[in-house]
């Protein structure tokens, strides 16, 4: 369970995209703090958070706190005045398409939306077959 939040961070870390002019090249033996849960964006990049399909952290229960820390980081970041443009989720934002599941996404994403442009995308588990 802590493997796959620490993935779920690193992933986001890894997907914050830089959008200034310069794209640095970053190498991760010399810049250990893309691993670090705790690290925090520069002040001076332009950013846009890209999230991956969620279905898994908003079907299950035992998840759902690690999905509302990960929105609550992103805020944090947006409070201290970190510049994030906006944040996409890519898809699947449910596993079944069930209304609990909605729930879930909406309660933690709607805090975070109501600070930065929110753009969520079904996917393939948000669809009655």
């Amino acid at each position: 369970m802590i493997k796959r939040f620490f993935n779920f961070v690193v992933l986001l870390l890894i997907f914050a995209c830089n959008i200034s002019c310069e794209i640095p090249h970053y190498d991760i033996e010399y810049h250990p703090t893309l691993l670090d849960a705790d690290a925090n964006l520069k002040d001076d990049s332009e950013y846009i958070i890209v999230i991956g399909d969620i279905q898994e952290y908003t079907d299950k229960v035992e998840y759902f706190s690690y999905l509302y820390d990960t929105m609550d980081w992103i805020l944090s970041q947006v409070k201290h005045g970190k510049k994030i443009k906006c944040v996409l989720q890519t898809g699947d934002l449910t596993w079944t398409n069930m209304r609990s599941q909605y729930d879930v996404f909406y309660g933690c994403t709607v805090p975070l939306a109501e600070y930065v442009p929110y753009i969520s995308c079904p996917g393939n588990h948000d669809y009655d077959y």
